[in-house]
C-alpha cells in the first residue's frame, strides 16, 4: 500500500480509510486483516470486504464449518483461494469444503501444512501484482 487509499463514499468507510492511511505510511507490501467474528453480522465486515476486494491478492476464510463456506460464497459473491478453521479439522471436513465450493482447504493446526500454506502464499504473491491502495 505505497499511496493514500480513497473511497468514493468515504463517511461510510471513515474507520477503514483512516487505518488504510495509517499503514500506508509505512510502505507495506503484505497487510493480513481479519474483518470481525462473521462477516455477516454487523461488525462492518462486509463494509471492509467492499473497500479491499480489488486489492486482494490472496483470501483465506476461517469458518466454523463447510457450510458457513457456502453462505459466505453465495453472500459476498467471492470465492477464497484457502479455507482454514474448524471447517477444516478434519479430513473428511476438507473434503467436504472441496466439494461444496471447489476450494481448497487446510487444517492450519497440523504442523504438516505449514510448508503448504508458505507455498500457496508465496505463490499468490509472485504470480500477482503487489496491489497498490489508490
Amino acid at each position: 500500500m505505497r499511496s493514500t487509499f480513497w473511497i468514493r463514499h468515504a463517511p461510510r468507510y471513515c474507520a477503514i480509510c483512516w487505518l488504510f492511511n495509517r499503514i500506508a505510511r509505512f510502505n507495506v507490501d503484505v497487510l493480513v486483516a481479519e474483518a470481525g467474528a462473521s462477516p455477516l453480522e454487523p461488525y462492518n465486515g462486509a463494509q471492509a470486504y467492499e473497500a479491499i476486494k480489488n486489492n486482494v491478492c490472496f483470501s483465506i476464510l476461517c469458518a466454523s464449518d463447510p457450510y458457513a463456506v457456502v453462505g459466505v460464497q453465495k453472500a459476498f459473491g467471492m470465492k477464497p483461494d484457502l479455507v482454514t478453521g474448524p471447517a477444516t479439522s478434519t479430513d473428511a471436513a476438507i473434503s467436504l469444503v472441496k466439494d461444496l465450493t471447489g476450494v481448497d482447504a487446510l487444517n492450519v493446526l497440523d504442523p504438516a501444512s505449514t510448508p503448504i500454506l508458505r507455498d500457496l502464499l508465496a505463490g499468490a504473491l509472485a504470480s500477482k501484482p503487489i496491489p497498490v491502495f489508490a
